[in-house]
């Protein structure tokens, strides 16, 4: 087609940059106090709060859980966990 020019593919960096924001923001709030222990979060609603899609908020909740700042909870949410002293003092 006469003046078709296709966009290039969204780069994998942009996203794990993306997912890496989110996990920042996250780890940032928790640490701070700023998100209480035992505060459920969805998907969908830091995505909205954070102006991203679901899939690097589920990255980045992913992390968080492997690093135990967050716990498992019901229909795809999860729920801040107590903070450790160790982590507070971080």
């Amino acid at each position: 087609m006469k003046g078709f020019r296709p966009q290039p593919a969204v780069k994998a960096a942009d996203k794990t940059l993306t997912s890496k924001r989110v996990y920042d923001e996250l780890r940032r709030a928790i640490t701070h106090g700023e998100l209480a222990g035992g505060t459920s979060l969805g998907e969908t609603q830091v995505g909205a709060e954070l102006g991203v899609s679901r899939t690097p908020v589920r990255e980045a909740f992913a992390e968080l859980l492997n690093q135990g700042l967050l716990q498992e909870g019901s229909r795809r949410q999860v729920v801040i966990a107590d903070p450790s002293s160790e982590l507070i003092d971080e």
